[in-house]
């Protein structure tokens, strides 16, 4: 098992009681949550675009993603970056290696989002909100971890360039920024605002009548991913130069 395996192998169930206190004190501050559905958006993916003086929805809609970076924010930081001379010297398949620690990078995300989906249903029966699970939970499922997974591909694929902490305040700032922007474009600029990156990530947008369909965000989002897939790659095979 890699060092970043183990570090969450030990520290699991810490989260797994903090992914539990913290859906549960969000479904007691959604109540109008009619399904399984509503309450999954309500947490992890609404900001009131409209009343962004409302600071706390910014900061709750964040913080999930700030505890997944904390987990796997510096990934390729431990397992590959701290190992580089090794990696040229012993392997010759360097695109293969670093395809394999992405994936390696999905999987962990996926292990995280899917005890995080257990919380939510457990707390949804807790509360008696209705637990239909559909086509259309699955899509707004994917569509999150494919936006946080792009959040970490970003964030672990520039700490080719700088210590990771650093570009995790940029992303963050920018996210921020971006929302912020968004906010001030709702008025008249309603197709700026829908493809903003930001916005895969803020699905209540979609009550504006301005955010893009799960497979829309979907779609975007995995252009995305494979782009700074690619880019990560051409940064670590440079990464001999870059040092």
């Amino acid at each position: 098992m890699d060092i970043k395996g183990i570090k969450i192998t030990k520290s699991m169930y810490i989260f797994i009681l903090c992914s539990f206190v913290y859906n549960l004190l969000l479904s007691f501050m959604y109540t109008d949550s009619k399904d399984i559905n509503a309450l999954i958006i309500n947490i992890y993916g609404n900001i009131d675009l409209l009343n962004l003086n409302y600071i706390a929805k910014i900061i709750l809609w964040i913080l999930p993603q700030i505890i997944i970076v904390k987990y796997l924010g510096n990934f390729f930081e431990e397992n590959l970056l701290n190992n580089t001379s090794v990696i040229f010297t012993r392997t010759s398949k360097i695109s293969y290696f670093l395809a394999k620690n992405i994936f390696n990078l999905f999987i962990n995300l996926l292990i995280i989002c899917l005890i995080q989906v257990i919380c939510i249903i457990i707390i949804s029966m807790i509360t008696k909100v209705s637990v239909s699970i559909n086509f259309i939970t699955f899509l707004i499922i994917f569509r999150m971890i494919l936006y946080y997974f792009l959040m970490l591909l970003i964030i672990n694929g520039l700490s080719i360039l700088c210590k990771s902490i650093n570009i995790v305040y940029i992303v963050m700032l920018i996210k921020v920024s971006m929302v912020y922007l968004s906010g001030m474009l709702l008025e008249y600029y309603n197709l700026i605002i829908k493809y903003l990156p930001i916005n895969i990530g803020i699905i209540s947008i979609n009550d504006l009548g301005m955010g893009m369909s799960n497979i829309e965000a979907i779609i975007y989002c995995l252009l995305y991913i494979i782009f700074f897939s690619i880019l990560t790659m051409f940064l670590f095979r440079k990464k001999e130069f870059l040092s």
